[in-house]
Formats: C-alpha cells, structure tokens, sequence
C-alpha cells in the first residue's frame, strides 16, 4: 500500500526565477521590446513589428493624459492592465490587446534566446544514498571525487520531480510548483530530465503530449505556449512557445468550432481577471487546494507586487472552512 503524501512542498516563482536564463524583469521589460522594435536586425518580421508598433503607440496615446491619472507605464504589468481594462471598456480595440499579449511573448523569446547558456551547479550525494538511478540523463558526473554537475535549470527540474529523493521519500513527497512567469524556462527544463508540465487546464489539447509524468506546473497568468479560440474558447497547448513560428497559430482556425481563431491566453498580473475566469478557475482552484495542504512553502523571485492583489488573497481564502 502506498505511503500517505505528508510532504506536500510548494514552489512559487516569480519573474526572478527566469533571470539567470535571460528574461527581463519589470521594469527593463519595455526597454527591451522597444530595443527589439527599433533595431531591424533583432529577428522581428514585418508583421510583429506592426504588432510592437501598435502597443508603443498605445503607451503614447495614454502617456499624454499622465495628469490624470497615476500608472507608471513604463511598467509592462501596469501597461497590460491598462490595456486590458480601456478593451474591457471599449476604449481600445481587441488588436491592441492582442498586440500587447504578442509583444509580450516575443520579447521573452527573443530575450532568452540571446542569452544562451546558463549556469551549472555542483553536488556531492551522502555516501549511504547508493541509488542514483533516479538521475536524469543529462546529469554529469565525475566519479572520481563523486560529484555531480547540472544547468541550474536542470537541477531544479530534477528536484521537483523527486529525481535526488531517496527512494523511499518519493512514495510520500509531492511537490507542486505555482508561477506567474508567461515564459517556459521550467517546462523546457521538464522536458530535458524526462517530464513534463501539468497545467491543471480542463478539456485543454495537447500537441505532442508525449507520455512522460507529469508535474503539477499552475500558471496563475497563463503561458506562451497556451493558445485558446477566441470563439469556443477551446485551449491547445503546446511543448513550444508559440512565437516560434511568427503568427503561424493567428490564422489558423479552430477545428473544434471552425469559426475562431486562436489567440495567446496569458492574463495581465492584477485584481479583474473575471474576463479569463472560466478558463482559469481550475488552475486557481489547484493552487488554492495546493497552499491549503502544503507543509512547506518555497518562494523564488516574486515579491508580491501590489500590481497582482488577486494573489495576496488566494492563498488566505484557501484556508477558510468551507
């Protein structure tokens, strides 16, 4: 019979998590998409750099009415809420938000391609450990001083999948990782060790599913690889980001409805998410369920900003009886 899980651990990562693989943070987020867009060498295509242009010419439009009203637009959080709520208001066109979701994951691609290696990180393992069987393939190894040597990445993949567990730890630990990044540096990680997301998405498609376990990976703004049909709402996922091939997801039709067209799902970082609510809710839901039963919980590179109130009540709310 099995063990009863009562190591429940809960990683949360937040945009410091995906530095060290070259994603911008904050508040250089902007810097570097115009830099992107001003440089005709950068990888854009004729059609994304109408898309960038399009959000830059929001931003000025609504810096002129700076008087009124304090946000600080240089932020891209701040940015995407406003966008989001002059749509919600019928201020702004559905293109302009759709813009500001292509700008958004094309910059993180680009970025972290340009940055390319990452770090590794060294270990030695308890002499009485013995069973390294567990350890991903792409682990290092010299067996001389009996160490062992990873990308950070990789090492961290493996630990959330119980690969450096003593064997009889793995029957009952469970690890569950709840992020706001839109970017996949972790599921690219997953998927090197052996593995693969979770998302917690219902009736959701994926493209190349694979067989590999799974890990529970709760995106709470969704991905870049997330797109859903802007008529049925029908979610496909995919291993890749979807700006890796320029705007070939946009024109293609649904097969589900054969009416919408797909569209990138991520959620702006702030309190209104009711327009995204029915897709979301169960992956709330399994991060709520998550921090209600954690015994341990591991925050890495997010600081709670004020822009995303929706998350200092979450895990508060989880916890009152029902």
């Amino acid at each position: 019979m099995q063990k009863e899980i009562r190591d429940r651990n809960v990683f949360i990562l937040g945009a410091g998590f995906s530095v060290a693989a070259g994603a911008p943070l904050i508040n250089n987020f902007l810097d570097l998409s115009r830099e992107l867009y001003d440089n005709p060498t950068s990888g854009l295509d004729d059609g994304e750099r109408e898309l960038f242009g399009r959000v830059f010419e929001f931003k000025q439009a609504m810096s002129r009415a700076r008087e009124k009203m304090k946000i600080d637009l240089d932020n891209i959080e701040n940015l995407f809420g406003l966008v989001e709520m002059q749509q919600r208001l019928k201020h702004a066109a559905p293109e302009t938000r759709n813009a500001t979701v292509y700008l958004i994951a094309k910059t993180i691609q680009l970025a972290l391609e340009q940055r390319g290696g990452r770090g590794r990180i060294g270990w030695q393992i308890n002499s009485k450990f013995g069973d390294t069987s567990s350890f991903p393939n792409n682990i290092e190894t010299d067996t001389t001083n009996s160490r062992y040597f990873a990308h950070i990445y990789d090492f961290f993949a493996g630990l959330i999948a119980g690969c450096y567990d003593a064997p009889d730890r793995r029957t009952w630990r469970h690890n569950t990782v709840i992020t706001f990044n839109y970017d996949l540096v972790l599921e690219d990680a997953l998927w090197r060790v052996g593995f693969r997301p979770e998302y917690h998405l219902e009736n959701a498609e994926w493209v190349d599913h694979g067989d590999a376990r799974a890990i529970p990976v709760l995106k709470l703004h969704g991905s870049t690889n997330w797109q859903v049909c802007s008529g049925c709402k029908h979610i496909v996922i995919s291993r890749s980001k979807v700006t890796g091939l320029p705007l070939d997801y946009r024109p293609r039709s649904c097969h589900k409805c054969e009416n919408g067209h797909f569209q990138l799902l991520l959620v702006p970082p702030s309190w209104d998410k009711t327009e995204h609510q029915g897709l979301m809710r169960p992956v709330w839901e399994a991060a709520s369920e998550a921090l209600n039963k954690a015994t341990r919980i591991c925050i890495i590179g997010y600081s709670m900003p004020e822009a995303d109130a929706f998350f200092k009540y979450l895990e508060p709310i989880s916890k009152i009886p029902q």
